[in-house]
């Protein structure tokens, strides 16, 4: 016998209720919540004058208002954490940035984008467990870092296993010995002799799960583990926050097509060889000095580097942080050229074709 369903009338016209119905609206999964989200951290340690760096709030700024400019992230502390020094953003300690690790991962569905920025200290210590190809576990250094570092291990358990299929993470460390700081399984290391990328396999010999659960996870780092950053030098040294720049100097001047012409953006931008990968970090740095102590040029030359909003991201930082940006940028004027920037994921790609996005 046919066995007839009852169909669902409308309300208010009385047809069928679905699509042709003109008062039918499907469904809603993810009511008054936006699918990108971002935790960006920026350390200077002011509390501890013998390990303080320049600019830590400043490059947090700078990643926040790309995320929101160029990548359409919401403009509001639902959608974006900060974690900085700064008056009115949340303190980046320890468990402070532990919490917002697991706010960042808790509840992410399909079609999610995430992005971790940090900015700060970064270094390594013996790892026992035998997991680690070079010996060493890679750690971040919280505000309160004589209370406990946080180490890969625990960041990939908190950031990168959790993470379902469908969802996207990026992570942008830019620190000192931040190369695989995120314990990805794959390296991406560029050939010498046939000037392509190719990719590493860093998965423990011990077995040990360094995936996610179907989610991809992609790391953009400041430097290899065994390389560190030094503010104190002033010949061949690496810079603290040249990462941060050359990426964004790369999206901004349309250079961020693909992984590989990020990262040939930014690696050229930083040896200083090549015109087409936009302005140069001195370049940069300053002309980021002549805006802070020329004030009446601030609006001319920030639109002629940058051009968003008719003002541009450096310009967008001035006032209370002059001074930061001055020093951040005679910073960058010390010689970086050996500096290079590392891209770790949670699978292989071809990092030629695959678009960027976040």
């Amino acid at each position: 016998m046919l066995k007839l369903f009852k169909t669902k009338k409308c309300a208010n016209c009385r047809q069928t209720l679905g699509p042709k119905c003109p008062h039918f609206c499907a469904p809603n999964p993810r009511p008054n919540r936006s699918p990108k989200k971002a935790v960006i951290v920026g350390i200077s340690y002011h509390n501890n004058p013998k390990h303080e760096i320049n600019g830590g709030s400043v490059y947090a700024g700078l990643m926040r208002l790309l995320l929101i400019n160029h990548f359409n992230f919401p403009d509001d502390d639902s959608s974006i954490k900060m974690l900085t020094e700064r008056e009115g953003n949340i303190l980046p300690t320890k468990q402070n940035i532990i919490w917002a690790m697991d706010w960042f991962v808790e509840g992410c569905q399909p079609q999610d984008s995430l992005v971790f920025y940090y900015f700060g200290h970064g270094s390594q210590q013996r790892n026992i467990k035998g997991e680690e190809k070079d010996g060493y576990d890679e750690t971040l250094w919280p505000l309160d870092f004589e209370n406990g570092v946080i180490v890969d291990d625990e960041i990939n358990e908190t950031l990168v296993k959790p993470l379902p299929d469908g969802v996207r993470l990026h992570a942008f460390v830019d620190a000192s010995h931040s190369g695989t700081v995120l314990d990805l399984p794959f390296f991406c290391r560029r050939s010498r002799l046939f000037r392509k990328y190719k990719w590493e396999d860093h998965r423990p010999k011990t077995g040990a799960r360094k995936g996610s659960s179907g989610g991809q996870v992609i790391c953009f780092s400041g430097c290899d583990d065994g390389e560190a950053y030094d503010n104190n030098s002033s010949s061949k040294m690496r810079c603290v926050g040249a990462m941060t720049i050359c990426f964004i100097n790369a999206i901004e001047k349309g250079h961020g097509k693909t992984y590989g012409s990020i990262l040939r953006s930014m690696r050229k931008a930083i040896r200083n060889d090549d015109s087409d990968a936009g302005l140069t970090v001195e370049q940069i740095a300053e002309i980021t000095i002549l805006i802070v102590s020329t004030v009446e040029l601030t609006t001319q030359i920030t639109t002629l580097i940058v051009g968003i909003n008719d003002c541009g991201i450096l310009g967008a930082i001035l006032g209370s942080t002059s001074r930061a940006v001055i020093e951040v940028g005679m910073e960058m004027l010390r010689g970086i050229r050996r500096q290079k920037p590392r891209l770790t994921a949670s699978d292989r790609f071809d990092v030629d074709k695959k678009p960027f996005f976040l």
